[in-house]
């Protein structure tokens, strides 16, 4: 499972709410799903997208990111 993917599941919130809150298309995000790149694939857009709707940085986000990417290695 991609790593985008399983950041979300493990915050309880999909790439719905995320479009929703954020007015991001979720085909923006269902190609960041489908992604097999891991962190150095996931724009900008999408981590400021995940941060506003989860109430955090992009930076914490993309932090807690390559910490899943590391554990899973």
């Amino acid at each position: 499972m991609n790593i985008f993917q399983v950041y979300l599941d493990n915050q309880n919130v999909t790439r719905y709410q995320i479009a929703k809150m954020t007015g991001l298309s979720q085909s923006t995000l269902q190609r960041a799903s489908d992604s097999n790149g891991g962190t150095n694939s996931i724009s900008g857009r999408i981590l400021k997208a995940t941060a506003a709707a989860l109430d955090k940085t992009p930076g914490q986000v993309l932090d807690e990111m390559i910490e899943l990417e590391a554990n899973d290695n």
